[in-house]
């Protein structure tokens, strides 16, 4: 009975993750919001299927799948959705364009973003979600490289290998973003995002947490 529950979850899950692919239905406009909450159920569904069926095989496909769900949202978050205010400009030569973007959304001043947006908001002239949303959320978004990683890859495990592994993918993000003219070039990013990285990796290296992660993925 389990085994059927759990191969039923899979159908569900497999439903809202592909709702996340779909932008609308006739006249019906999916938001980024929803179109993200609906693949995190889908995962959430998809974990609980494989509890029921408890098969090792099968939740090291979740790990997987889970992961190259992972990757598909940090790009659409960072690089496709309007969630951020991502464009679609790329190819475009306009000289103007490319001047303003090069002078207000490159910054190479590392904790220049990050000073920046805290005195706007001391001052009042930023509110504290937005403030949140690109400082904290720059960190969080980053950690679970530090689930996935290390449980895919072994010599992810060591460290340095993860942190240079991490650097390049966030890296290869920015430039991305230089390219395609989709949010802002910033060494800050960088900053944030490979600090986040490594909080988890050091949070996820300790053996109880690793344990219980392990207990409760597996």
């Amino acid at each position: 009975m389990k085994k059927k529950i759990g191969i039923f979850c899979y159908i569900i899950a497999f439903i809202f993750i592909v709702l996340f692919f779909i932008k609308s239905i006739g006249t019906f406009y999916f938001t980024a919001l929803l179109r993200i909450s609906s693949l995190v159920v889908g995962t959430i569904i998809m974990w609980i299927g494989a509890k029921l069926i408890n098969n090792d095989k099968l939740k090291r496909i979740n790990m997987i799948i889970w992961f190259v769900l992972y990757i598909i949202l940090l790009i659409s978050l960072t690089l496709l959705d309007d969630l951020f205010y991502r464009g679609n400009k790329v190819l475009i030569f306009d000289q103007k364009f490319l001047h303003y973007y090069l002078k207000y959304y490159v910054n190479l001043h590392p904790f220049k973003m990050i000073s920046d947006f805290i005195k706007a908001y001391l001052n009042g002239n930023l509110s504290l979600k937005y403030l949140l949303t690109n400082i904290v959320g720059n960190i969080v978004m980053f950690i679970p490289f530090a689930l996935f990683l290390p449980r895919l890859f072994k010599k992810q495990k060591k460290f340095g290998i993860f942190f240079i592994t991490v650097s390049l993918i966030i890296i290869s993000i920015e430039l991305l973003q230089l390219i395609t003219f989709s949010g802002t070039c910033d060494i800050d990013d960088y900053i944030l995002n490979i600090g986040g990285a490594s909080i988890g990796f050091i949070a996820f290296n300790n053996k109880k947490i690793n344990k219980y992660i392990d207990k409760l993925l597996y």
